[in-house]
């Protein structure tokens, strides 16, 4: 029985680990595409208020970082694709 428990959790922490990492030589258009078309679709009373509230000096709250917080996918996506190396010959000069 303890095998069973830490042969899951090294399978576990290693799925864990290996789904952090991502592919960088994949085209950069296409997963700025997929970020783009995960961008969140919010009713016509949040998204008024997100992008039409004066944010300078003050502070967010709850409901903000609620609404902000579903950009977090479309960010890592993006983050990715700024990433990517694509598929780019060797540039020597």
């Amino acid at each position: 029985m303890r095998k069973l428990i830490f042969l899951f959790a090294v399978a576990t922490a290693t799925w864990s680990s290996a789904a952090e990492r991502f592919r960088t030589d994949i085209n950069p258009a296409l997963l700025y595409h997929q970020g783009l078309l995960m961008v969140p679709q919010f009713a016509e009373a949040d998204r008024k208020y997100l992008f039409e509230t004066d944010w300078r000096n003050t502070v967010q709250d709850q409901r903000c970082n609620d609404l902000t917080a579903s950009y977090r996918k479309v960010f890592k996506m993006l983050g990715r694709a700024a990433a990517s190396q694509g598929n780019r010959p060797d540039r020597r000069p």
